[in-house]
């Protein structure tokens, strides 16, 4: 066997040795290829997922937000008519000082209140507003408890006339919380 024989022979095993390594390189670089691809998606459904759940949270957080602002409206909507109705209250507590004024007052429900109940009536007032109610009617034996005005209610007691303050604040309430309301949104 000559040299050549050798050469050809370590020339054709090289080149099936570098056939082979070759062969093996690419099905190693298709391998890990591969998992990169796989790798990658990987990846991206957990920074999808991150994602969603920081976009959640975040809406969360919104919604949140938003609900402690509306609650916060109406506790300020709520002071607000606390205030409203405190200074009202305040106002028809006072109408008393202008005597000629409140008996005005009286004497306009009790007209009201007759028209309302019929002829036989009976007027009942508080004891501050008893003399000032008898002025204009047959006055109840008992007197009532009531910040101010009177009731006039038929005798039999079927239909009755409510005008005193409470009354008239309780009639005008839900206009007292509209009018917070809009203050409130100005």
């Amino acid at each position: 066997m000559g040299i050549e024989h050798i050469i050809r022979d370590l020339e054709g095993d090289a080149k099936s040795e570098a056939a082979a390594i070759l062969s093996e390189a690419k099905k190693q670089a298709a391998r890990i290829a591969s998992q990169a691809k796989a790798d990658a998606a990987e990846l991206e459904r957990e920074e999808a997922a991150r994602a969603k759940r920081d976009a959640e949270r975040i809406l969360r957080s919104s919604s949140l937000a938003k609900i402690d602002a509306e609650r916060t409206r109406s506790l300020i909507e709520m002071e607000l008519y606390v205030q409203v109705a405190s200074k009202v209250r305040e106002k028809l507590g006072a109408a008393h000082r202008d005597k000629k004024a409140y008996e005005r007052y009286i004497q306009k429900a009790v007209e009201q209140g007759k028209s309302l109940v019929g002829g036989d009536y009976v007027i009942y007032a508080n004891k501050r507003d008893s003399a000032t109610a008898k002025k204009f009617g047959s006055l109840a034996k008992d007197a009532i408890d009531c910040d101010g005005g009177v009731i006039v209610a038929s005798r039999d007691g079927r239909i009755r006339a409510d005008s005193t303050f409470s009354a008239a604040f309780s009639e005008r309430e839900q206009e007292t919380i509209n009018e917070a309301r809009r203050m409130m949104r100005k």
